[in-house]
């Protein structure tokens, strides 16, 4: 493992390929300023309204959940856009050799930060991507539903508290906060996880992809990649050792720049569809 990044810029295909990437973050971030100049949610009568509308009582509402990954998204991408942008060599003086820095990067900051751009990203789809708004409504429940498990393990944890006693959750809060976790639960379909929420969403993604006419984008192709990029990575933040057993693998996981395409296409997609569905539509 090396400790500075070699993210494979080794031609002018690869120098285009990142540019064209770092440029289309630009457009992400234009997408999200529109929704946030909306009031941060959706206009009245838009999908996101009305999903909104439709949520039950919940510890964490949807009108935190959702803006967290629409804004994950966003935040991430730019981060790396940055982070990317002060190390690319000018095109005059580009010579094909991997991308180094005066100061050291570490592969695997690019990549964790890239993990959280995909299920940030994976979220938003899998909420937003359905046609119907029934079928909406039941992906929204399943993230209510994952983001309450989440806050019920910190509040599991924090509640033996000693020395930092300030921090355990008051027992009438999550008193409360459970019965309306149970009343999701007995609302619920289906309970479902990380596995099968990214599977989906890649699968959304391939149907969007196909529908909305983009041949540039071989869609079963970014589907594949997203799934590929979202579990090895996991595996690179949560500091495992096998990532770098996987095929295709150099100095880091896979090939960074064509990983980085993906999740800056896969981040496009999810901030076009919030933009949609927090659009009220012509009467």
């Amino acid at each position: 493992m090396q400790n500075v990044a070699d993210i494979g810029l080794d031609s002018q295909e690869d120098y285009d390929q990142l540019e064209s990437s770092l440029a289309q973050i630009d457009l992400i971030i234009a997408l999200h300023d529109n929704v946030t100049r909306r009031g941060n949610w959706g206009e009245p009568g838009s999908d996101i309204d009305r999903l909104g509308i439709a949520m039950p009582p919940h510890p964490v509402p949807l009108k935190r959940t959702l803006p967290a990954a629409w804004s994950a998204t966003r935040v991430s991408l730019e981060h790396l856009q940055r982070e990317l942008r002060a190390a690319l060599p000018p095109r005059r003086s580009f010579m094909p050799t991997a991308l180094r820095r005066q100061h050291t990067i570490l592969p695997t900051v690019l990549q964790s930060v890239a993990r959280r751009a995909l299920l940030a990203s994976a979220r938003c789809c899998y909420i937003l991507a359905p046609d119907s708004h029934e079928e909406r409504i039941e992906n929204a429940l399943d993230m209510l539903d994952q983001d309450a498990r989440s806050q019920r393990r910190h509040y599991e944890a924090m509640k033996e508290f000693e020395t930092l006693s300030q921090l355990r959750p008051p027992p009438a809060l999550v008193e409360k906060q459970e019965v309306m976790r149970q009343s999701l639960l007995e609302r619920k379909k289906k309970r479902v996880g990380d596995e099968v929420m990214l599977s989906e969403s890649a699968r959304l993604i391939e149907k969007l992809l196909r529908e909305s006419g983009h041949e540039e984008f071989p869609a079963r192709q970014i589907a594949e990649h997203f799934t590929w990029l979202f579990h090895v990575y996991s595996g690179v933040a949560h500091a495992w050792g096998w990532p770098w057993m996987a095929p295709g693998t150099d100095s880091a996981p896979g090939h960074f720049i064509a990983d980085f395409s993906t999740t800056v296409s896969v981040g496009h997609v999810a901030l076009q569809l919030v933009d949609q569905r927090s659009t009220a539509s012509p009467p």
